[in-house]
């Protein structure tokens, strides 16, 4: 049987959440499976480990996808130690903002990678693999822009040594300085 949540939480809750121009009315559940928003009545039911859970997981911050259970499970493609370092899955109940701001809500599972890279897919291998495939570009994209920069940095460096191993000789014209003869 749900269980209105205490001031703190419900204050929590309603920050997390999206906005709607009534007030969200949220209740506690012990059960994974009981997490929903019914949106007729404005009421979120949240697991009861749901604050630990959201702040562990780093998925407060997160604009389209607002969590209303989280339940870790292992990996689907990594497994031993690796799986625990690079990606972590939750199983969850979400609220998600679509066209128009519309809110609708979801049953999937979130993947996060070390690098905070988020997926959202309905079964565990598809998040995870969306994830990493998220966390990979990001690293391109990061090392694409090393890439410019340090071309950028060698042009400049060649302009440089370029006006500076010329002397001026007779007004504008430019001798390289091997060939100055004084």
């Amino acid at each position: 049987m749900p269980a209105l949540a205490d001031g703190r939480l419900a204050t929590l809750v309603r920050q997390v959440m999206p906005p709607r121009a009534q007030k969200w009315i949220v209740q506690v559940v012990t059960d994974h499976k009981d997490a929903c928003a019914m949106f007729n009545r404005n009421v979120l039911r949240v697991h009861w480990t749901w604050p630990t859970a959201i702040h562990a997981a780093g998925m407060h911050s997160i604009l389209n996808h607002y969590p209303l259970s989280l339940k870790k499970v292992p990996s689907q493609i990594l497994r031993g130690l690796s799986s625990r370092t690079i990606v972590d899955v939750w199983q969850a109940c979400t609220i998600k903002r679509g066209y128009k701001g519309r809110l609708s809500e979801k049953r999937g599972f979130l993947a996060r990678t070390a690098s905070r890279e988020i997926a959202f897919a309905s079964n565990a291998a598809a998040a995870e693999l969306d994830a990493l495939r998220a966390a990979r570009r990001a690293i391109y994209e990061r090392s694409r822009q090393v890439k410019i920069r340090s071309q950028r940095d060698e042009d400049y460096q060649g302009l440089l040594t370029k006006r500076l191993s010329s002397r001026k000789y007779d007004g504008a014209y430019r001798v390289p300085l091997s060939h100055y003869k004084r």
